[in-house]
């Protein structure tokens, strides 16, 4: 079933960006589901740059940690594999930039893994699948992308190593995005908790997640991943989502307490779902 799921969409993206020489001194991490394209990221991640505030001395890096981006065009095969039943097409606007112009377009790096394709159409200029994406100002290494038990529809975590301009500090980072709720998202947590476990090691952590948990902290989904990875206390109440209790989006890190700050945005810049940004001071 895996297979034919992941015959249905095209292939990962890997576009490494020339890094501009600085001394980054803060580094913004936002963990934010774009709606398939209805999130103004460009836009948001351009006011983001304007507005951050700056370190007293040194620059600021960005990692923009994705749920439900999109990728359109002839990368993706015309034909739906036998026994597929393509998901539902989820296209708020069209036409939009997709997750590898919005990359190119700021000039960041981009991993982008598929999850799903995005509709059953075939044509040339309809065609699309969706996933999860990290954009990166800082360079990326070991990129990994971790398939999780199938529940529902098919879902890919996607992982890398950051490595922080002018300091040479590491953080590994990861997005992932699990199914609507049933009994598999428990599976698919506790996978993506020892596909963590096994990657622990010097480099601390950072996972921006939509768990799409309606019982938030208090549920099993949850429990699952903080077992693992610490939740910062300021980013675990309000609503995030569509839906009109409990809160889907979370971002855990074992990076030292003392080192981070979290906030829980409240403009949803177009999308269904508000980011949620983690500030690391180095």
């Amino acid at each position: 079933m895996l297979d034919r799921w992941c015959g249905s969409v095209g292939a990962p993206v890997v576009s490494l960006a020339s890094p501009v020489p600085a001394q980054v001194r803060r580094l913004l991490v936002l963990s934010w589901n774009i709606g398939v394209g209805a999130g103004r990221l460009a836009a948001f991640v351009d006011l983001l740059r304007a507005s951050a505030p700056k370190p007293a001395s040194g620059d600021v890096g960005l990692v923009v940690l994705v749920q439900e981006a999109f990728r359109g065009g002839p990368a993706i095969p015309e034909e739906v594999p036998a026994g597929v039943d393509a998901p539902g097409a989820i296209r708020p606007d069209r036409p939009t930039p997709d997750i590898v112009e919005v990359a190119r377009t700021l000039g960041m790096s981009l991993v982008y893994v598929p999850s799903m394709r995005n509709g059953a159409a075939t044509s040339r200029y309809e065609r699309e699948d969706r996933g999860n994406a990290i954009l990166s100002t800082e360079p990326l290494t070991d990129i990994t992308a971790f398939e999780l038990p199938f529940a529902k529809q098919r879902r890919v975590a996607v992982a890398a190593t950051v490595t922080i301009r002018g300091s040479g500090e590491k953080v590994r980072v990861v997005a992932a995005h699990l199914d609507t709720p049933g009994r598999g998202t428990i599976g698919q947590a506790r996978a993506l908790g020892e596909f963590i476990s096994s990657a622990a090691g010097d480099v601390p952590l950072v996972l921006g997640i939509d768990t799409n948990a309606l019982l938030g902290r208090s549920g099993a989904v949850v429990g699952q991943l903080e077992a693992i990875l610490p939740l910062s206390p300021s980013c675990t109440r309000g609503r995030t989502g569509p839906w009109p209790f409990g809160r889907l989006d979370f971002v855990f890190t074992n990076l030292p307490a003392g080192t981070t700050t979290c906030e829980t945005l409240t403009d949803r810049y177009g999308s269904d779902h508000v980011p949620v940004l983690l500030t690391v001071d180095w």
